[in-house]
C-alpha cells in the first residue's frame, strides 16, 4: 500500500463521505491508495504532525475465509494517520480479534494490535520517486482473555525501533514477491538452516 496518498470516491447512500483530498506531496500523481471501504475518521496530532485519519475495515466474507474450525476472525481493521503537510503515513494501527475454541474446551480470545510510526521518508531507487520510510517504531500488544484465564486479561507488550539500510525496486533477476534479507541476517546460522531447506 503506497503510504503517501489517498483517492477521492464518490459518496454511496449510507456510507461516510469521501476521503480528503491527496494533499500535495512528493510522489507521481497515479500513486494512490484506494480504501473501499474505509473512510475518513476525523483529524489527530501525531508526533506533533496535523493528521487526517482513515479507517478500513475487514469486510465479513473476508473474516470468513480467514476464519477455520478452532479460529474465527472476529474484526481486523487498520487505521492510518496521514499527514495533512505532505500525504505521507506517520502512523499505521492494526488490530485483529481472534476467537478460539478447541472441541470440548473453553473459548480464548486473542487481541492483537501492532502500532507502527514512520519518518525518515527517501525516495526509492528504481520506484519512480516513491517515498518509502527508513524509521519507525513498532509496538505489538497481544491479549488474551476468556474462560479459565486467571487475569482478567492477559497483556503481553513488545517494542521494536527499525531502520531500512537500502531498498530497492525491479532488481533484475528477482520476482515480485522476493525479499533479499540484510547481510547479518544473511550470515545468521538460522538463515543457513532456513535455506537449506529448514533442517
Amino acid at each position: 500500500m503506497a503510504p503517501h496518498a489517498l483517492a477521492r470516491r464518490a459518496r454511496r447512500p449510507g456510507r461516510l463521505p469521501p476521503t480528503p483530498p491527496r494533499p500535495p506531496g512528493p510522489g507521481p500523481s497515479d500513486d494512490r491508495v484506494h480504501l473501499l471501504d474505509g473512510g475518513a475518521r476525523g483529524e489527530k496530532q501525531v508526533d506533533g504532525e496535523d493528521c487526517f485519519v482513515l479507517r478500513l475495515d475487514v469486510g465479513p466474507s473476508t473474516l470468513s475465509s480467514w476464519s477455520d474450525g478452532t479460529a474465527e476472525v472476529i474484526r481486523h481493521g487498520l487505521t492510518g494517520f496521514f499527514s495533512q503537510r505532505s500525504g505521507l503515513l506517520a502512523r499505521l494501527e492494526d488490530s485483529q480479534l481472534t476467537r478460539i475454541q478447541a472441541p470440548g474446551a473453553p473459548a480464548m480470545y486473542w487481541e492483537t494490535t501492532i502500532a507502527s510510526t514512520l519518518g525518515d521518508y527517501r525516495a526509492a531507487d528504481g520506484a519512480g520517486g516513491v517515498h518509502v520510510a527508513h524509521a519507525g517504531r513498532s509496538t505489538a500488544y497481544l491479549a488474551r482473555f476468556g474462560v479459565g484465564v486467571r487475569a482478567a486479561r492477559v497483556v503481553t507488550r513488545m517494542e521494536e525501533t527499525w531502520t531500512i539500510d537500502d531498498v530497492a525496486f525491479d532488481v533484475p533477476g528477482l520476482g515480485p514477491d522476493a525479499f533479499i534479507p540484510p547481510e547479518e541476517v544473511r550470515r545468521s546460522r538460522f538463515y543457513d538452516a532456513m535455506a537449506a531447506g529448514g533442517k
